[in-house]
């Protein structure tokens, strides 16, 4: 089964999906990788278990913009007192202004991919303190991988995710 399938196996996706997107692409969907293109045109932009975003580019709500959330996420992990994390980016070839941003939790936890090779490995970086891990997978197999407990981090809280996951689609402009 692909990535795409065991998601919408462990949570269906809406009914009806409406891209949130005027159509305004500042990265470039070409950079945008074809499974998270995939995850949107299936679930559209909004939120898992009442927790997790998804982000889109061109989305009419700035918080769920991938290109937004990407420059805020940069200017976040700039900061000086980021620790070892500049070292951990630095032995990936990269830096904060390559990382872009696909989601996010509520308590301001960051979902990056880090463009990097081939298929792009998803960065999760925890707010408080900062925690980091990265894996070889696409955000659609984190999200899976996450909702069905098949990783387990001290990233998210304990309660994460709840015992029956939903998504529900954001189409507000704010």
């Amino acid at each position: 089964m692909e990535d795409l399938e065991l998601l919408m196996a462990a949570c269906p996706p809406p009914d009806r999906v409406r891209s949130s997107s005027p159509g305004e692409k500042l990265v470039g969907t070409d950079r945008i990788p074809l499974d998270h293109r995939r995850l949107i045109g299936a679930y559209g932009v909004g939120c898992f278990d009442d927790f997790l975003w998804i982000y889109e580019e061109g989305a009419v709500n700035p918080f769920l913009d991938i290109n937004l959330r990407t420059e805020s996420a940069r200017s976040g992990l700039s900061a000086p007192a980021r620790g070892d994390f500049g070292d951990f980016l630095s032995s990936l070839s990269v830096t904060v202004d390559d990382l872009i941003q696909w989601g996010g939790t509520d308590n301001g936890d960051m979902l990056l991919w880090v463009p990097v090779g081939g298929t792009w490995p998803v960065l999760a970086v925890g707010h408080r303190p900062l925690q980091y891990l990265m894996l070889p997978i696409s955000s659609t197999r984190f999200i899976h991988d996450l909702l069905t407990r098949k990783l387990v981090t001290s990233i998210f809280p304990p309660d994460f995710p709840s015992g029956e996951v939903s998504f529900i689609v954001e189409n507000r402009e704010n």
